[in-house]
Order: C-alpha cells, then structure tokens, then sequence
C-alpha cells in the first residue's frame, strides 16, 4: 500500500532471451491521493455531579489494516459540560487528528447529563404503647416522623438546594397494639 503523495514508479523488464529482446526501463510517476475519513464525537451519558466520562471517536473510512492507532495525530474530544453541569445535553467534539493519507472531517457528538438519585428513607421511630403514633397529628406526645435523604452531588444539602420537604405519613394505628409498621 502506497502513502499519499506523488511517487516515482520504475520498471525493468530484464529478458531471459537476450538475443531477441533487450533490456527495457520505464519511470512512471504515480499520484496516490488521500481518502475520507470520518471522525465522530461520543455521545456519552453521565449523572449529575459526577466526573465527566472519556468522550471516545468513532472512525468511518479506514482502509484495511489502518486503524486509530495508525494515524499521525490522534484527536483530542472534548464538551463543554463539566462535572457541576445542571441535567441536560451538552454539545462534543473532536478535532487535531492528522494523516497525509486521510481528509479528516468531524460529526459532533453529545453528552447527557442525567439526573443525580436522591433517596428519602424513614430513620427507624421508637415510642412505648399509647404514647402516640409518630404520625404529627394531635397527639398529646410529640414522635414526629423524620426522615434522611442521601444522594446529593457537589457539596448540595437538603437545606440549601430542596423546595419543600418530603411529606410524611405513618400507618401505626392511632393508640394501636405492639409491633412494627
């Protein structure tokens, strides 16, 4: 396989029968030209406050036996989301490759970003039998129900980043018997 570029091809015919045939030379020069090559952006999907992924290309147009690592330069792909980017889809890119034997072009790509888990668990509430059912009613005893939310990204609280509060019910029946619910 020839590399692009203008070569000088040269031919010698050198007979077997050297009494009716001579020696003959030829130069031939040859253009070989470059081929598409066609590199795409990943399109990577990420969670809310977490490290950003790789953005890894995709190759169209490689002739046999060529693959990313025969290139000259390798592209560089980046987005322009970061790690504190809010949920939504950010524009990626690739760009800087270089090969003599390839036209490079570029596809973008896109990152997700989606939404970080929070988790809202009921902490575990312990009253004696008759002493109100934990459930912020009327009750004559205070067990209010409280709760933990686990899953915040980048430093955010429950205080400082929720609207509102999770509502709470309980199902233990008003001065209702022993046992769990």
């Amino acid at each position: 396989v020839l590399t692009a570029g203008s070569r000088l091809l040269s031919v010698t015919f050198t007979p077997t029968d050297t009494t009716d045939y001579t020696t003959a030379t030829a130069i031939v020069s040859i253009t070989v030209t470059p081929i598409a090559l066609t590199i795409t952006s990943g399109s990577p999907t990420t969670t809310y406050g977490s490290t950003l992924p790789a953005i890894a290309p995709s190759y169209s147009g490689f002739i046999t036996g060529d693959s990313a690592s025969s290139l000259t330069t390798q592209p560089v792909c980046t987005t322009t989301a970061t790690s504190a980017s809010n949920v939504g889809s950010y524009p990626t890119s690739c760009s800087g490759a270089v090969d003599a034997n390839y036209i490079i072009s570029y596809k973008p790509g896109t990152l997700t970003v989606t939404s970080a888990v929070l988790t809202v668990a009921a902490n575990k509430l312990t009253f004696a039998y008759g002493g109100g059912d934990g459930d912020n009613d009327a009750d004559s005893v205070a067990n209010p129900l409280t709760y933990t939310i686990t899953g915040f990204a980048l430093g955010q609280t429950a205080a400082t980043d929720l609207t509102g509060t999770p509502s709470e019910t309980s199902n233990t029946p008003e001065g209702g018997p022993v046992g769990s619910y």
